[in-house]
């Protein structure tokens, strides 16, 4: 709960109708930047999840943003939030698979973030046939990102290497590495 001068107290709700039943166990993704917390979460809104952040400055959490929009559910979130390029810009990666009820993509936004809110400066789609939460860690100029892909009855693990243009605005995805084959029945 936040207190009467809006500070954390224990414990502090920081969203409700937090998704559908088959997101459980995937819902949210948390990091640490620059004194501050970043919780990234879906949401159930109507039909579809939509993913939000919300962040702590060490005395209060600030309103929700959107992060994610349109047809399909945002579910499964990995994110990173840092200056890349060490030129005081704040930004924020966030990973999620996009589904539409039959088929889910691993999808990469990037944000530029400012004032308490984001701007989408590029999204891609890095894989068609997704299964689990990606994961992602951060090297020099970019990002390393592992995912599961469905290809026919069998999935197969990939690694790609995510490089950010050296003015900040635009994702350069690399070729994708299969690292396990068959890595287990369609679930």
């Amino acid at each position: 709960e936040v207190n009467a001068e809006g500070k954390m107290g224990n414990p502090q709700k920081v969203a409700d109708h937090l998704g559908s039943m088959e997101t459980a166990p995937d819902k949210g993704a948390l990091t640490a930047y620059n004194g501050r917390f970043y919780f990234v979460y879906a949401s159930r809104e109507g039909e579809k999840d939509v993913l939000y952040c919300s962040i702590f400055d060490g005395a209060v959490w600030n309103t929700p943003i959107a992060l994610t929009s349109g047809d399909k559910s945002a579910l499964k979130p990995a994110l990173w939030v840092g200056d890349l390029h060490k030129d005081g810009q704040e930004k924020l990666l966030l990973l999620y698979l996009a589904d539409n009820g039959r088929i889910s993509q691993t999808m990469a936004n990037w944000f530029t973030m400012h004032n308490g809110g984001v701007e989408l400066l590029d999204q891609v789609a890095l894989s068609d046939y997704s299964i689990s939460r990606p994961a992602l860690t951060q090297h020099e100029d970019g990002f390393f990102v592992a995912y599961q892909e469905i290809n026919e009855r069998h999935s197969d693990l990939y690694v790609r290497f995510l490089q950010v243009k050296t003015d900040g605005t635009q994702l350069l995805p690399q070729n994708a590495i299969k690292v396990s084959s068959n890595s287990g029945e369609r679930q």
